[in-house]
């Protein structure tokens, strides 16, 4: 008998066990848990940029070099002195262009004055150059030569005065590039000249950003030498064609003068141009408060009746930082507490915060 009861609660047993797996199963699976952070909806003015680097530039700005090469004899300017235009900068050598412009002076000087010498003497020349026809001939000859000595003479004038290099408007004398004794070549920069009272900053962006760019944009520009500090600007100037070297296009956005702050040319720094923004403020989150799927469809983990949940949103300007969120959601937004923290649907929240 009692082996009879003992081989019928043997039987049994297998299908307890199963009972007891399939609840610790169940039990088990609803008391995962994952550790997670919540996270607010907040309204917002949701704004994307295009970023470039640049430097500080003077909106009248010149790079001045001689039409000749020499040796520098005197530079009249220093760094940081106001000039005016025409103001003589600085000279090479023209020791040889002066002896050369005094002897055509003089070849022409001599012409003139046997033109001068020849008139006077009108009667004994008629004479003897047979007659009235004759003698203009002659004159003409004279004035021809003395035209060609003229014309030989202010020439190498002109090559004289090519050995001075002048302001070509006021402004401020902002590098000098050679010093007195060194030896200049034609086109080689030796002084820059800049207004200072129109800085501009400029920025070299590549052709897709370019595309978003408009005259009066709004800019934000940081300067190396002044962190942490954002000053206001405008897109002053666009390009008509790339830079030829690099396909980059050359931007210039009007520097806002801000009291207490000294901008000097050469500056560096980024420009964040304003290509997006909400008219208002607007729901949004954080770039990383959303996630998308391999499809790129954006949802976000929410707690739903304690669990874990995924939720497809609708998202409207991504910004830099903040991402329009047009779905209503009147769920708790949350976000795994790590980033190796595992979390699945289903999964029972556990805030750290």
């Amino acid at each position: 008998m009692k082996t009879s009861i003992f081989k019928k609660i043997r039987g049994y047993i297998p299908f307890v066990i199963a009972v007891v797996l399939i609840f610790w199963y169940f039990n088990s699976k609803n008391k995962v848990t994952s550790l997670v952070k919540k996270v607010s909806v907040q309204d917002r003015i949701v704004t994307k940029t295009v970023s470039a680097s640049g430097s500080v530039k003077s909106r009248n700005q010149a790079d001045i070099s001689f039409a000749v090469g020499g040796q520098i004899k005197y530079i009249y300017v220093k760094e940081g002195q106001m000039v005016k235009s025409g103001q003589l900068l600085a000279s090479v050598d023209n020791v040889y262009q002066l002896q050369t412009a005094q002897s055509y002076k003089d070849a022409r000087d001599i012409v003139l004055r046997e033109k001068d010498l020849f008139v006077n003497k009108k009667d004994t020349n008629t004479t003897t150059y047979g007659g009235d026809i004759s003698y203009e001939i002659k004159l003409r000859e004279y004035n021809e030569e003395l035209s060609q000595a003229e014309a030989s003479y202010q020439a190498q004038l002109s090559t004289l005065s090519k050995t001075n290099i002048y302001a070509p408007f006021d402004g401020t004398v902002v590098n000098i590039g050679k010093k007195v004794g060194e030896t200049a070549i034609t086109g080689e920069t030796v002084v820059t000249v800049a207004d200072l009272t129109k800085l501009i900053f400029e920025i070299q962006v590549d052709q897709e950003d370019f595309g978003t760019t408009k005259i009066g944009q709004e800019t934000d520009v940081k300067l190396d030498s002044f962190d942490g500090n954002v000053f206001k600007g405008k897109v002053l100037e666009l390009p008509a064609q790339a830079n030829a070297g690099d396909s980059n296009f050359t931007v210039k956005i009007d520097l806002t003068k801000t009291e207490g702050f000294n901008f000097a040319v050469g500056m560096t720094g980024d420009a964040y141009m304003t290509i997006a923004q909400t008219s208002t403020e607007v729901p949004s989150l954080l770039y990383n408060e959303l996630v998308k799927d391999d499809n790129g469809k954006a949802y976000v983990w929410i707690v739903d009746n304690g669990k874990l949940k995924k939720l497809n949103v609708e998202v409207g300007l991504e910004g830099d930082l903040y991402t329009e969120l047009k779905t209503k959601v009147d769920k708790q937004i949350v976000l795994p507490a790590t980033e190796g923290e595992k979390i699945q649907e289903g999964y029972t929240p556990k805030f750290i915060n």
